[in-house]
């Protein structure tokens, strides 16, 4: 009896055994799956920590630009301020030539009357046509007129 009890127990420890190996390849499976996911994951976590470091670098970068155009802006500020208050001093020294001029202007004599030349008169009356001056011939001197000589 020992000799069948002793081939059962022999087939069941070979059976708990062939358990064991079945579960230890299922382990062996789902461990090998999960490297491959944690492998993926840090993978994926270099890349992002490489692109978080290349937007780190990019703020800072945009940052140094905002700061530079921020000072430009000042500076041009101060700038059109001065020019403003330039132009404005400009103006009003123009103002002031403006206003000495119109007085030096009426403080200045009118020039005296020139005497009547035939040049002046020519220029003075618009030129006559030879219809003009048959008509004016047949007409005589009108009121007002200029006699040619």
């Amino acid at each position: 009896m020992s000799t069948s009890g002793g081939r059962q127990g022999l087939s069941w420890i070979q059976i708990q055994f062939e358990d064991m190996e079945r579960y230890a390849y299922k382990l062996e499976t789902l461990l090998r799956a999960e490297m491959c996911d944690l492998d993926f994951a840090k993978h994926t976590l270099t890349e992002n920590n490489k692109k978080y470091k290349e937007l780190e670098k990019l703020i800072e970068w945009l940052a140094d630009k905002r700061d530079a155009l921020f000072d430009e802006t000042v500076q041009l500020k101060k700038d059109n301020e001065k020019l403003l208050d330039k132009t404005l001093d400009q103006e009003a020294v123009i103002l002031a030539l403006r206003g000495q001029c119109a007085h030096m202007a009426r403080q200045i004599p009118p020039p005296p009357p020139q005497p009547a030349t035939p040049e002046v008169l020519a220029v003075q009356q618009p030129p006559t046509t030879q219809e003009d001056q048959d008509m004016e011939e047949e007409e005589g001197p009108q009121p007002g007129g200029v006699l040619q000589v």
